[in-house]
């Protein structure tokens, strides 16, 4: 899998979160909580990880461009409710 994004977005996602879409990408190593986000229309599909990156609990968001290319839009630690749907599974 090939993984991309935009990176002045990155630069601004380290300074606000402490956590590089390279760092991020690690997600996709180990299971993780995905499902589609119908939070607001982007005029794409997007997709919302909870998942370990490291040690950390991370939520990623991120679009799947294609079977090989994962466009990744923001990540950051878990909130607490995430980490609450990541322990249940939902």
């Amino acid at each position: 899998m090939r993984f991309e994004w935009d990176e002045r977005k990155n630069r601004i996602n380290v300074q606000k979160h402490g956590l590089s879409f390279e760092e991020a990408a690690k997600i996709f190593d180990h299971p993780a909580l995905t499902w589609f986000d119908d939070r607001g229309l982007y005029g794409e599909d997007r997709y919302i990880s909870i998942g370990f990156v490291g040690s950390v609990l991370a939520t990623v968001v991120f679009v799947q461009k294609s079977d090989h290319v994962t466009r990744i839009i923001s990540a950051r630690k878990a909130t607490r409710h995430e980490e609450r749907q990541y322990e249940r599974g939902y």
